[in-house]
């Protein structure tokens, strides 16, 4: 056999994405093509040597590699098998860049980290609950934490069987209790004048070993005992994936026209030929479907009978008949009617009696009508009761089976007062999940899973989530790491770790993947195309070290992460307590404080009260614990390690042991000679050195050696450790190896020094090159400890709310814009913070001024106008102690300056000294007036050709524009024989370089001194006079004038013989003497005005008060004084007088 010769870094990794690269097994004076077939790639491949791409072409795979090359594989995604597989490029691209997914769930592993470099920007939140390996889910993740919509399992608001359209399918994994779907329209039927509820429940995909069936909170069923009797007239129907339901038809409508229609008898009003008149038609199903059977429902309401002489009763008949016809899509016949059933019900009975009748008929689309064709007994003999009414319509549908992919339960059961309409709907069961389980392999090496068996197992849901070729990923067993899997299960099972919950909500298959795996403290990752499976606990194998020598140079950044007032002091994790089956919580102590800040977490997929109170203590020591954060370039070998790795970091700047290049190694005296002289502790030294993988040797005790750049390795660390001359390399064809020396073992505590920092793989980010950035925290093993130990008691009350000292502010939701762009206004409000005694609300239109809004101790939401532009909104909580959190939002409500449209459709009418000038305002696309124009303007001028923005030197006139004005016009004076007139639009930003209307002309009424008189032209000519009479004569007969008094006040008389006025409601508008002058008394025209009565003056005193000073009398005839009227009033002399008629 040929030798190989030296190995060499050489690693493959799937690209684009930055994935934890797999080290591929190369040699120096192999070709790349050899290597590669060896390594059996799937898809393309490209290859990079010391960075550089080698083609196949031009024999770049036919050359040999050297000892000091570098090579590196990068594969590209190329597709799948077909099939339904979300996983094959998915896994690959799709839902590792849409879930986050595990470099890592916080979003390429970035949470937790200050980067400079490609990681810069981010930054962490010391009040925030510190995880970054794991962190928790925001609350739009599953389960009882939230979602779009509720779950009918964790909501308890809507816990009730129905139907969910357009919502995914159930499916539970391990043991939980369940609110069932509907998997069709419940109905209910007649037999034996009892009423039997038909109905379906769905409880989810796959198979299930059911434990019980509960009703409301009462046992329907168990498993051990079966029906328990606490409910009547039961049946039930188990049906397992694949086994159709035979109990009752399930695939049944009912009409909802037909509710309850009395069928009146042939001596009823409406009676047919041969009977009552006919109730229908009513189509039974909906086009698309074909019915096999039709239903009808009768009910006697009150019985039926004839109360006898001597006080019992008597059997009463009545006949019924039954009709349905075929028809089409449209509803049209299509066929004759036929004859379903014409039958004599006879009944003798005061109690409510009722019946279904069922037929057969040929599959397709029918209506159905129904009438009594006897007469009704009641019409004629008050002492019969026999009315009857249609109450229900069925059709049963051919095919349909239902759900066969999941498990159901059918369930037949009496109604009545036992079973309301809603406690119909209150139907749960308590299941447990049957799947496969790992069992190892064969003989062969093939992965061995057992039968479908009831399982609570993290690792069974993980793997049916990821196999499942019906609801899963369909992967094969080759793209599994059931080997760490494998070892994760047992991890899982001595530590009583299970997942119980139940996906009911639409998810991604990654997140969902998340979600089972976190409750084991662990996540999926990518490996290639390979799914593995990382979990947060100690980890044996240390997989590189870092020093100077393999961290770029200006990359390394460090950032410590202190706790402040903040930071959360307890954590308090609420899952759903399998005790209950409610909501409950665990809490663990994070910092120390007196547990008044606690961060909440809800854990979708924990049951157990000790499972979540060892998930609080984890986090809480997290929390506590890590909170150190490096981070640097690396060369390739960042590719070979993957996220959760832990490995060493050795550097000056926090003093992490001192890293120093070796100069010689002498194994016969276990003397080790390094280029500079260590810095050695009194107290003991120790030793690590850089393998050529990056792994790191040691840790191995050492002393001072003769020369001080040497040291000594303890015999009994080296013999355990085994001899390093077989990587050790002092200089010549590679570098020289590193050697970390330190005052004590790597440490990954906090607050180490002078020791290489142990510190876990956050993330892993390509670089330029082969450069990889590495995203770490610091591994301290005071967190796989937290949850040791037993839990603390559960608390039996009701937890007594916190009431933190600092009000916890939630962010403010700021609305878009609910005016116009031109009149902005926004709505601002945030969730009632706990601890807030007081809100103020203030507004900012740079961010430096505030103006008070709002404020009170409710004041949760403000809303108003604002200015358009930059816009700022606060809102300060204070507490009871004054101490005060403060949220800020903004919203851009800039516009541009936009000059509106040109006023169209200008037009003129003339007056004498003025004119009415109507136009249209500018429009938007779809019609509407312009949005946020403040009005229109007219400028005028005695010179034509003026310039309408010289608004000083001319008359201007203003329409102010509100909402949709119905009539726009402007009143513009006249001042010159013609005027000139130009209008335009304005809006908020002022009236500079408006589209103006071309250029009117408008000249004055013409009036010629021939159409009015002399007196007229007098006046005209003296309009300032107070005193003055205004006349028209015409052929020198006064016709009509009035006039005008001076004094202290102005007195207006008219100069009339009849004064005549007009309405359009007398007369069509027709003017009509009001007053008229007859022999020198005025009279009033009573036909048009009215008579005065009584009630009218009473009406007239109340409005003006009281009369001092009237006369008034009966009419008196010709040559008569009022001492011969009938009845005289004088309230001056003052008599009232009445004369008895002669």
């Amino acid at each position: 056999m040929k030798k190989r010769g030296r190995a060499i870094p050489a690693s493959r990794e799937v690209f684009p994405l930055a994935l934890p690269g797999r080290p591929v097994e190369a040699f120096s004076g192999e070709t790349l093509a050899a290597i590669a077939a060896r390594a059996r790639f799937r898809g393309p491949v490209v290859a990079y040597v010391n960075g550089r791409p080698r083609l196949r072409k031009n024999g770049g795979w036919a050359k040999r590699l050297r000892a000091r090359d570098r090579l590196l594989f990068r594969e590209l995604p190329a597709g799948g098998g077909g099939g339904k597989s979300l996983l094959r490029i998915a896994l690959n691209i799709a839902i590792v860049l849409t879930a986050g997914w595990a470099l890592g769930p916080a979003g390429l592993g970035l949470t937790g980290l200050a980067f400079s470099g490609a990681l810069a920007g981010v930054h962490i939140g010391a009040s925030l609950l510190l995880n970054a390996l794991l962190p928790m889910p925001g609350p739009q993740g599953s389960g009882f934490r939230g979602a779009d919509s509720p779950s009918p399992t964790y909501s308890l608001s809507t816990a009730q069987n129905r139907a969910r359209l357009g919502e995914v399918k159930a499916r539970l994994y391990g043991r939980h209790i369940l609110v069932p779907d509907l998997d069709a329209a419940p109905y209910t039927e007649f037999s034996g004048n009892d009423q039997y509820l038909m109905q379906v429940l769905n409880c989810g995909l796959g198979d299930y070993q059911v434990e019980k069936l509960l009703l409301a909170d009462t046992d329907l069923w168990t498993d051990s005992a079966g029906d328990t009797g606490a409910f009547e007239g039961v049946t039930l129907e188990f049906c397992p994936p694949g086994t159709p339901v035979t109990l009752f038809p399930t695939q049944v409508v009912t009409a909802a026209e037909v509710t309850g229609q009395e069928l009146t008898g042939a001596n009823e009003d409406g009676a047919a030929e041969a009977g009552g008149a006919w109730s229908g038609w009513f189509v039974a199903n909906a086009p698309g479907t074909e019915a096999n059977y039709l239903a009808f429902d009768f009910e006697w309401r009150g019985g039926a009978g004839r109360l006898t002489d001597a006080g019992g009763i008597a059997a009463v008949e009545t006949r019924l008949r039954m009709e349905a016809q075929p028809i089409d899509a449209a509803g049209d016949p299509a066929g004759d009617a036929v004859l379903l059933k014409e039958e004599t019900y006879s009944f003798a009975t005061w109690t409510a009696q009722r019946i279904s009748e069922r037929f057969a008929v040929a599959a397709g689309r029918w209506r159905v009508r129904a009438r009594r064709i006897d007469d009704a007994g009641h019409v004629a003999d008050n002492r019969v009761r026999d009315t009857v009414n249609w109450t229900g319509l069925r059709a049963y549908l051919k095919g349909a089976p239902g759900s066969l992919d999941c498990y159901r339960i059918a369930v037949r059961m009496k109604a009545g007062n036992q079973l309301s309409g809603l406690s119909a709907r209150l139907f749960k069961t308590i299941q447990t999940a049957k799947l496969p389980v790992f069992l190892g392999y064969d003989e062969g090496g093939a992965p061995l899973w057992s039968a479908p068996q009831a399982t609570r197992k993290i690792s069974a849901a993980a793997g049916d989530l990821l196999r499942n070729d019906e609801y899963g990923g369909e992967l094969p067993d080759t793209r599994l790491d059931l080997d760490r899997l494998a070892a994760l299960d047992a991890t899982w099972e001595a530590r009583g770790d299970t997942f119980d919950g139940v996906f009911d909500r639409r998810t991604t298959l990654w997140a969902g993947l998340a979600d089972i795996l976190r409750v084991g403290r662990a996540e999926p990752q990518m490996l290639g195309d390979v799914v593995t499976f990382v979990r947060d606990e100690p980890r044996e194998t240390v997989r590189a070290l870092f020093g100077p020598q393999n961290i770029a140079a200006g990359s390394f950044n460090l950032d410590y992460v202190f706790a402040d007032e903040d930071t959360p002091d307890d954590v308090i994790v609420r899952f759903f307590d399998e005790a209950t089956w409610k909501p409950a919580q665990a809490r663990a102590q994070a910092g120390g404080g007196a547990g008044t800040k606690p961060a909440l977490l809800d854990y979708f997929g924990i049951v157990d009260y000790e499972q979540a109170w060892r998930e609080a203590a984890y986090q809480a020591a997290a929390n506590r614990r890590r909170r150190v954060f490096p981070g640097f370039a690396a060369g390739l070998e960042g590719r070979l390690i993957a996220r959760g790795d832990a490995v060493l970091v050795a550097h000056p700047l926090p003093q992490w042991g001192g890293a120093i290049e070796v100069e010689g190694w002498f194994a016969a005296s276990r003397l080790l000679r390094l280029d500079e002289a260590p810095v050695l502790a009194e107290a003991g030294n120790w030793l690590y050195l850089r393998r050529r993988n990056a792994r790191p040797w040691g840790p191995a005790r050492v002393t001072a050696g003769p020369g001080p750049r040497q040291l000594v390795i303890d015999e009994d660390d080296l013999a355990a450790l085994g001899d390093p001359s077989a990587f050790i390399s002092t200089g010549g064809d590679r570098d020289r190896t590193m050697a970390v020396v330190g005052h004590a073992p790597a440490s990954g505590e906090a607050g180490n020094q002078g020791a290489a920092m142990r510190a876990i793989v956050v993330s892993m980010l390509g670089g330029g090159g082969d450069r990889v950035q590495l995203a770490l925290v610091n591994d301290d093993p005071a967190v796989y400890a937290a949850d040791e130990g037993e839990a603390p008691p559960r608390e039996t009350a009701a937890p007594v709310p916190l009431v933190p000292a600092k009000p916890a502010l939630g962010p403010i939701v700021l609305s878009q814009n609910l005016g116009t762009r031109y009149a902005p206004r926004l709505a601002a409000s945030v969730l009632p913070a706990a601890g807030a005694v007081n809100y103020v609300w203030e507004i900012s239109y740079d961010n430096v001024s505030w103006e008070t809004l709002k404020e009170g101790s409710n004041a949760t939401q403000w809303q108003g106008d604002v200015e358009t532009g930059l816009v700022w909104i606060a809102v300060t909580a204070f507490g009871q102690g004054g101490a005060r959190t403060r949220q800020v939002a903004h919203r851009n409500l800039t516009v541009s300056e936009e000059v509106p449209g040109e006023v169209t459709a200008v037009d003129k009418t003339p007056f004498a000294q003025s004119a009415f000038v109507d136009f249209t305002l500018p429009k938007e696309a779809d019609g509407r007036t312009e949005e946020g124009l403040r009005g229109v303007m007219a400028r005028y001028s005695a010179a034509s050709g003026f310039d309408p923005e010289d608004g000083g030197a001319l008359g201007e006139t203003v329409f102010t524009v509100r909402n949709e004005p119905a009539t726009t016009r402007l009143l513009v004076p006249l001042i010159a024989a013609p005027t000139y007139v130009r209008v335009a639009a304005y809006n908020a930003f002022g009236e500079a370089g408006l589209n103006w209307s071309s250029e009117i002309s408008v000249s004055p009424l013409a009036l010629t001194a021939g159409d009015f008189s002399e007196a007229v032209q007098e006046a005209l000519a003296n309009a300032e006079a107070v005193g003055a009479e205004y006349v028209v004569r015409i052929a020198d007969n006064r016709v009509v004038g009035f006039a005008l008094t001076g004094g202290a006040t102005v007195d207006l008389g008219f100069l009339v013989d009849k004064l005549m006025i007009a309405h359009p409601s007398i007369d069509g508008g027709t003017p009509f003497p009001a007053f008229v002058v007859e022999g020198g008394v005025v009279t009033i025209n009573e036909a048009k005005i009215g008579v005065l009565t009584a009630d009218k003056l009473a009406a007239a005193l109340a409005e003006f008060g009281t009369l001092t000073a009237l006369k008034f009398h009966s009419p008196i005839g010709p040559g008569e004084t009022i001492d011969d009227a009938l009845l005289a009033i004088d309230l001056e002399a003052p008599y009232i007088r009445m004369k008895l008629p002669s």
